[in-house]
Order: C-alpha cells, then structure tokens, then sequence
C-alpha cells in the first residue's frame, strides 16, 4: 500500500518542516522540573557519598590491611559529613577505632 500519495511543492514542503521544527522547539521547557531538579541532587548526593565511602576505604585498607564487616557497614551508611572527618581522622589514628571515634584528633 502506498501511503505518499499527497505531494506537496518542494518549497513549501520545506516551509512545512521548519514550520513543523520550530513548533516543537517552541513547546520544550528551557528549564528542568522539580522533579528532575530533586532526583538530580539526590543522584549527586548519593555520586558523592559513594565517592568518598570508596576513597576512605581504599586509604583505610592500606593502612590498617582487610576491614573487619563492622568498618565496612559502618563506611557504606555513612553520610558525607562523617566520611570526610573519618578521611581527616586516618592520618593520624593508630588504629580503626581511632578513626571511627566521635571526636577527631587534635593536631600535634
């Protein structure tokens, strides 16, 4: 079956089109809805939490060898705040506990 049966003049075929484009043009928002704004943040909130859980784990690793289960839960449900003192904490801490203690070491 052959559905090209209307057959415009090239000009203004092409008149159809541009017509055609700027309408959907016109119709896009130039911004993102809240929604997509929300699930954003949300995406680079978790995109940082895992980065930094990963960081601190690998520096954590070579210092101290394989970590026990309790200090890879403890990394992986952590928010930020507490990944970046803990990441501050492993430089001078002799041990795990030491990292994960609620105060961080004062400077020598």
């Amino acid at each position: 079956m052959d559905y090209d049966v209307f057959h415009l003049p090239e000009e203004t075929n092409s008149w159809q089109w541009k017509e055609i484009f700027a309408f959907e043009e016109s119709q896009k928002m130039p911004t993102i809805s809240s929604v997509e704004r929300i699930g954003r943040q949300a995406g680079e909130e978790k995109g940082i939490q895992i980065g930094e859980a990963k960081i601190l784990t690998r520096q954590l690793h070579r210092r101290f060898g394989p970590l026990p289960d309790w200090a890879n839960q403890k990394i992986a449900e952590a928010k930020p705040p507490s990944l970046e003192a803990w990441s501050l904490q492993f430089v001078d801490a002799q041990s795990l506990d030491e990292v994960f203690s609620d105060t961080e070491t004062s400077p020598s």
